[in-house]
């Protein structure tokens, strides 16, 4: 395994890590890291990374039950209110886009966030709830679109209505914003690195899994993907997704490994990290996952993914995504996506795929966005 990198991607950094370990490991460990993070961190003089921030309410919950006595401890319990209150407001904004879709007679699966709450617990506080996310067949890709356009959603990178239908050959999703500038997420493929063939799309719709979503005392009967899969989305998004996930995706992996327990189904999450393309990343993730934060793994997982085979252009996107990421962290990984759907077909050019890819209508305002992404690294993809 590749020791993961100190910082970047979607890798914690040493105060990141420390919170995590507070809010997931047994009590003796989890007291030692929070207060090893109370002792290296001002927080009255310097607000938490908005990842850090992420993590509070789940801080809140596991140092209470580890009766923790920290004067902070009442701001994580007020932090977890208001996480509470603001994912009522973005399940109503699921639910809307949800309800838009299934009138347009488009069958989606509940993916990332709202589907991910339950994993953590019945409390609708413990980790963010938008943006809302859905994941569609391909082929209903562009009805979708048209779908949540109707119900007054629009493109967040604001890419002109002709270069929605584009982005089905370069992306994986596109993301949208409403009037109130809540947030969603349309997936058509489940991470960024193309298309990975009708055994693994047909394998993945097949194993969905009926769910109860509670919105507002109302239980929503959908769909969502089953706990392997749910797992593998997670993965999938660390090693593809531009930019990559906030350090949170460590905490859902962990509870849905310790949910599932010995119910996970191994075999399958190995055959389809194979199907995926993906295996390496997600043979290193996983590992990263047990050995770190102390969860059980189903037996001979790691042998099963590491016998997987592995071309030499998955090894060398492997070693792009193992490194940390830098000044050309965004573009690099965008190259590595590129060469991917290259190798599966003929593509066009890497300047037309990155034109489409981030939604510019030429290639003057593309070399506008590169160079203020090279010269203003932190704004990301």
């Amino acid at each position: 395994m590749i020791p993961p990198p100190q910082t970047g991607g979607p890798w914690p950094n040493h105060h990141q890590l420390l919170l995590l370990r507070a809010a997931l490991l047994p009590r003796e460990q989890a007291l030692a890291a929070w207060a090893q993070w109370r002792a290296e961190v001002d927080i009255e003089q310097a607000h938490p990374d908005p990842a850090s921030f992420r993590l509070m309410p789940l801080l809140s919950q596991a140092l209470s039950q580890q009766g923790a006595d920290d004067p902070f401890l009442p701001r994580l319990r007020g932090i977890h209110r208001n996480r509470w209150v603001r994912n009522q407001l973005a399940q109503q904004a699921w639910l809307a886009g949800w309800q838009g879709l299934q009138a347009a007679g488009i069958h989606s699966l509940a993916v990332g966030n709202v589907a991910l709450l339950p994993r953590h617990s019945q409390d609708g506080g413990l980790r963010p709830a938008d943006p809302a996310e859905w994941l569609v067949r391909q082929g209903e890709m562009a009805q979708a679109t048209h779908a949540l356009l109707a119900q007054g959603w629009r493109p967040r990178d604001g890419r002109p209505t002709s270069l929605i239908s584009a982005a089905q050959e370069v992306r994986a999703s596109l993301a949208f914003v409403d009037k109130e500038e809540r947030g969603c997420i349309l997936r058509w493929r489940l991470a960024a690195g193309g298309k990975r063939g009708d055994a693994f799309e047909e394998a993945l719709w097949a194993a969905a899994q009926p769910v109860a979503i509670e919105i507002q005392g109302e239980k929503i009967r959908a769909s969502a993907l089953c706990p392997e899969d749910e797992l593998l989305f997670l993965c999938l998004r660390a090693w593809e997704d531009l930019p990559p996930p906030p350090v949170d995706w460590l905490a859902d992996a962990v509870a849905i490994l310790r949910r599932e327990g010995d119910r996970l189904d191994g075999s399958r999450l190995a055959r389809m990290a194979g199907l995926s393309g993906a295996a390496p990343a997600v043979r290193d993730l996983l590992a990263y996952l047990a050995e770190e934060f102390e969860v059980k793994l189903p037996a001979h997982l790691l042998a099963e993914l590491a016998r997987l085979p592995v071309t030499p252009e998955l090894g060398r996107r492997y070693a792009l995504w193992a490194s940390p990421s830098g000044r050309f962290g965004a573009l690099g990984r965008g190259w590595g996506i590129y060469r991917q759907l290259a190798a599966r077909r003929g593509a066009r050019s890497f300047r037309e795929f990155a034109r489409l890819y981030y939604g510019k209508e030429s290639q003057a305002q593309l070399l506008v966005w590169v160079a203020r992404r090279l010269t203003r690294p932190h704004l990301g993809a």
